[in-house]
């Protein structure tokens, strides 16, 4: 077993991020049946994006819409998933 990691997003680690997300796991706690169905479509669609898309440190991602409907701005971000021989989280 290894040290539990923070590790970048890739091509090499997502298939634990899917198997995760099938097992119900999501990384948004407001809507997250829709954001899982919406993460998987995504790789499904174009795996390369996807990942890419989990870095966005100078906001050009589309905008964000907001539960009432209304949008705002992407705020920059990037992603970093909790690694332990698998995905944790």
């Amino acid at each position: 077993m290894t040290a539990l990691q923070l590790v970048e997003p890739s091509l090499a680690t997502l298939s634990g991020f899917v198997d995760a997300l099938e097992r119900g796991w999501s990384r948004d706690n407001i809507g997250l049946e829709k954001t899982i169905r919406s993460d998987l479509a995504w790789i499904a669609r174009d795996p390369s994006g996807f990942v890419a898309s989990l870095d966005d440190v100078e906001a050009k991602g589309a905008p964000i819409t907001l539960p009432d409907g209304s949008q705002a701005r992407r705020l920059p971000g990037y992603n970093r998933w909790l690694w332990d021989d698998e995905f944790c989280g």
